[in-house]
């Protein structure tokens, strides 16, 4: 591995190595997965992480000023071996519909639109909404609920909208962990967000609970979907921030998901007893309660969430 380059972030060089993993490991943790397993099995997907990836160990680093950890080498999944994803509208998505105005219909881009769930959602609240996504599949389910979806890598964000195009609202759910160079992102979007647009971005929050209590989906300190090539980059409210105001953002909020103590522990608990011999009733029950104590005691060392981290920012004036 090359030296500790500078944060993607803010640009700082004060970052240093917090953990590595090997490409069989992060192959036998998707491996576990029963919607990857039905169609891939291990060894393919070692061979497509490694291909997508170039290297057979990825490291994480991070920044000593702003705190955002990101991924050496800082490659994602390729179209094709995307792993396919099925999700309802989730909290962050929720929210954000809370914060679109209600009496003023917006002019909406969202980046990663998927099958167009949240575009639907908008659209039905009055807005004008298109969205942009690389998988075309996605793309044609979006477009056959008559939805504007446009098929293109954020990196061709502005050969897919028209000339002249300004959106009063720009949303990502998921997204910003993703990418390989955000900064190309935010200089783009800066041609296209009117001044004063909202941004609503959603991503995985440092401080969820998966992260705090061991389970057999961690990979080092973190779920193994937040390795490369799924994610590149570990954001927290400070990085983001850090990063948006770099852009011309002002950030107005942050928010991380809410979640029960209850509901954490049967989550935990249950992929403790995933696999081929779920654990019986009793066995599930003391694990749900081993379960509850941990991430009780998790929450007492330090603020805990569900998964998800939404950050709202206003687009300052040129």
């Amino acid at each position: 591995m090359s030296a500790a380059p500078g944060c993607p972030a803010c640009g700082s060089p004060q970052t240093r190595e917090v953990e590595s993993a090997g490409v069989a490991e992060l192959a036998r943790a998707w491996a576990r997965q029963p919607h990857v397993a039905a169609v891939r099995g291990e060894a393919r997907l070692a061979r497509e992480i490694r291909a997508d990836l170039g290297a057979d160990r990825v490291r994480f680093l991070a920044c000593g000023a702003c705190g955002v950890e990101f991924a050496e080498p800082m490659r994602a999944w390729s179209a094709a071996n995307y792993p396919d994803e099925e999700y309802g509208l989730a909290w962050d998505q929720l929210r954000a519909l809370e914060l679109l105005p209600a009496s003023r219909p917006l002019r909406l881009l969202e980046i990663g639109c998927a099958e167009g769930r949240f575009l639907e959602r908008a659209a039905a609240q009055g807005h004008r909404a298109t969205g942009l996504d690389f998988k075309a599949g996605d793309v044609r389910a979006a477009r056959a609920r008559g939805l504007d979806a446009r098929e293109g890598d954020v990196a061709a964000l502005r050969a897919v909208l028209e000339p002249g195009d300004r959106f009063q609202a720009v949303a990502m759910f998921q997204i910003i962990e993703h990418l390989t160079d955000p900064d190309a992102l935010f200089g783009d979007l800066a041609t296209v967000a009117a001044p004063g647009a909202l941004l609503i971005v959603g991503c995985p929050s440092p401080r969820r609970y998966s992260r705090r209590v061991p389970h057999p989906e961690r990979v080092g300190r973190s779920d193994f979907w937040d390795w490369p090539p799924q994610h590149t980059l570990r954001w927290g409210e400070r990085s983001l921030r850090c990063f948006l105001v770099r852009h011309g953002w002002r950030v107005e909020r942050a928010e991380h998901e809410p979640y029960s103590l209850r509901g954490a522990a049967a989550h935990v608990a249950g992929l403790r007893g995933a696999g081929p011999r779920p654990h019986p009733p009793l066995r599930r029950r003391m694990e749900t309660l081993r379960a509850l104590v941990e991430v009780a005691a998790a929450r007492a060392r330090g603020p805990l969430s569900g998964v998800r981290l939404l950050v709202a920012a206003r687009r300052e004036a040129a």
